[in-house]
């Protein structure tokens, strides 16, 4: 059994990128061979997640959000409780769709009137899937193509350890093709 490398996950006051990918190597045999494609056997979550994620506090304002997700890029935050565990996870369809039924028709001065007021806890999503950094990237990809979920916060011993993306599984494919002629 692979045993990942705990960090203490990065919050939103934190000035540095928003995470580095997994330290660790791929699995025995490297990344598939040219033809291939994203074939990924024998690859694990932490070979490919981006760890330390970017988080937001349960009662952080929706402009905290807003302002990280634009700066850092992504689409998903996960947020953490007062004892630094999972309580949620924060979708930019979450942020929007909260914006925008409470906006509506009122434009954008009242976007931002709603992004000062509300706080993350409030348009969470509260029941998260999560997986472990050991898990099969496979299993991974199934359950987030099953269940049409854009993320996976990695966990291991309660505590956040990374987040898999569906970007991180693209970057998967291209980094396989490098290799690969047309």
């Amino acid at each position: 059994m692979t045993k990942s490398i705990q960090t203490p996950p990065r919050t939103a006051a934190d000035d540095s990128g928003r995470g580095g990918r997994s330290a660790r190597k791929p699995a025995e045999g490297g990344r598939p061979a040219p033809g291939t494609g994203a074939r990924s056997a024998g690859l694990q979550v932490a070979d490919v997640m981006s760890s330390a994620p970017k988080t937001l506090g349960r009662n952080d304002r929706l402009r905290m959000a807003d302002d990280l997700m634009n700066a850092e890029r992504c689409r998903h935050l996960p947020v953490l409780d007062e004892r630094g565990r999972l309580a949620g996870i924060l979708s930019q369809r979450d942020l929007f769709q909260s914006a925008l039924l409470r906006a509506l028709g009122y434009g954008s001065r009242a976007r931002d009137q709603v992004l000062t007021s509300v706080v993350v806890k409030e348009v969470m999503t509260d029941q998260v899937r999560t997986i472990a950094p050991d898990a099969a990237l496979t299993d991974a990809a199934r359950l987030m193509y099953e269940r049409k979920i854009g993320c996976l916060p990695v966990v291991e011993d309660g505590a956040l350890v990374g987040i898999l993306t569906e970007g991180d599984f693209v970057r998967l494919v291209a980094d396989a093709g490098d290799g690969e002629t047309g």
